[in-house]
């Protein structure tokens, strides 16, 4: 209803607005109902659409049927079907990661390793952050999980989130599957 709460300070400064295809002036107090009535209703139609793709994506979630965002996964690209697909050169790299993780080495030293190796950053460029790496090992789906609903969105006009974090069974079996490999 941010519309209503702007035509009504613009009223209040004596500016009219005039909605030309409707035939509505917002100074008189009929254009005001119209105005409040076509705001609900359009109010209305969002919440429904917010409804179906909520539904929609909760039903895809039941049939297994997760999206991944394969743009900035280390080792994985999607194919023309939209299927994920390993790029080995990638994985290996993201093997070495683990191992060397695993190993006892710190995210920091494992950067170092990796920029004395020559290897390029996954941004293309030269040099290795300790977050990049942070973020690969912690990330579930190098050790073949899809968490959903990670974060969602509560309100959609008030821009709304709710992150959510895995529980630590999620995280366990994330580092034990990393272990075993």
């Amino acid at each position: 209803m941010d519309s209503l709460t702007s035509i009504r300070k613009l009223r209040d400064l004596g500016i009219p607005v005039l909605f030309e295809k409707k035939g509505i002036d917002t100074m008189d107090s009929k254009g005001e109902v119209l105005v409040t009535i076509m705001s609900s209703l359009v109010q209305q139609e969002s919440d429904s659409i917010s409804r179906n793709v909520r539904m929609g994506i909760q039903y895809r979630m039941q049939q297994g049927k997760g999206r991944v965002c394969a743009a900035h996964l280390l080792g994985f690209r999607k194919d023309g079907r939209d299927e994920v697909v390993m790029v080995p050169e990638e994985a290996a790299l993201v093997r070495r990661i683990y191992r060397a993780y695993l190993d006892g080495f710190s995210p920091a030293l494992i950067c170092g390793q990796l920029a004395d190796g020559g290897v390029p950053a996954p941004s293309g460029g030269a040099k290795w952050y300790p977050s990049t790496v942070s973020n690969i090992l912690r990330n579930e789906k190098y050790c073949g999980y899809l968490l959903m609903q990670k974060h969602y969105v509560t309100d959609f006009q008030l821009n709304r989130y709710e992150w959510h974090s895995p529980t630590p069974d999620a995280i366990r079996l994330s580092y034990d599957a990393a272990r075993s490999q």
